[in-house]
């Protein structure tokens, strides 16, 4: 007698099914926006930024008019848009500073070899950005971070952008691992974050996936809709490539 097939258990199904329980998905609807949720440099309505002495400009992941947005991890990863390769540029500043102007991390990166593109940067571990107030709408506990490209030897003109970024404590899923999750899931963990508009999260998730598979097409529609959100305006790079580089070093 021909014994019954038993189905594969998906070890990620029963966590999945309790987040979405607890927080259910609405998807990225009109109200489903980031305003808000960053800090833009004082007397700024948009991001500091300079091509100083090279010829191009950077673009960071940031809604655009906010500058920043919210995280829940201790050191999130960064995401920048830099139009030209990377063997190009003399030297790579990454720094983030408290509101005081107290500097938290800072690292300069040399002789890197990769493609222009969309560039993550992810912290490293010593980085331990604190959980600001409860109050998710104060006006504290942002941190200013920058990321600087020098093009020529005297080293004192770099094209550079910075945003803020604040780390909360809020009802969402605080862990960023994607193993064994197939891509609808890693749609809806992303969808997760938007709804609780925690941008660097919703962007990290689907960035980190897409590095992996590329060519996914629900990774590749989730990723245009996030960045095609009204509240974003990231369109105009949604279909730049995604670049496996840094790794920025413990300091």
């Amino acid at each position: 007698m021909k014994r019954p097939q038993i189905a594969q258990f998906n070890i990620w199904a029963f966590p999945l099914i309790a987040l979405l329980v607890l927080y259910p998905l609405r998807g990225v609807r009109a109200n489903d926006d980031f305003r808000d949720t960053g800090r833009p440099p004082e007397g700024q309505s948009d991001s500091a930024a300079s091509r100083g002495d090279c010829d191009f400009e950077l673009t960071p992941l940031v809604p655009v008019n906010e500058q920043g947005g919210w995280t829940t991890q201790p050191n999130p990863t960064l995401w920048v848009q830099v139009p030209v390769e990377l063997s190009s540029v003399k030297s790579v500043l990454v720094m983030v500073q408290d509101e005081s102007g107290t500097l938290v991390y800072r690292t300069r990166l040399k002789d890197l070899d990769a493609p222009a593109g969309i560039v993550r940067l992810p912290l490293p571990d010593t980085v331990q950005l604190p959980v600001s107030n409860s109050d998710v709408e104060a006006e504290s506990g942002y941190f200013r971070w920058m990321v600087a490209m020098y093009c020529d030897d005297a080293g004192d003109r770099p094209a550079y952008i910075t945003g803020s970024i604040r780390r909360v404590a809020i009802e969402a899923p605080s862990e960023l691992t994607l193993e064994g999750k197939s891509s609808q899931e890693i749609r809806e963990l992303s969808e997760v974050y938007v709804d609780n508009r925690i941008w660097y999260d919703a962007l990290t998730v689907l960035g980190n996936a897409r590095l992996a598979a590329p060519d996914d097409p629900v990774l590749l529609e989730a990723w245009h809709t996030l960045l095609d959100n009204s509240t974003v305006g990231l369109e105009a790079i949604a279909d730049e490539p995604l670049v496996n580089c840094c790794t920025l070093p413990e300091e």
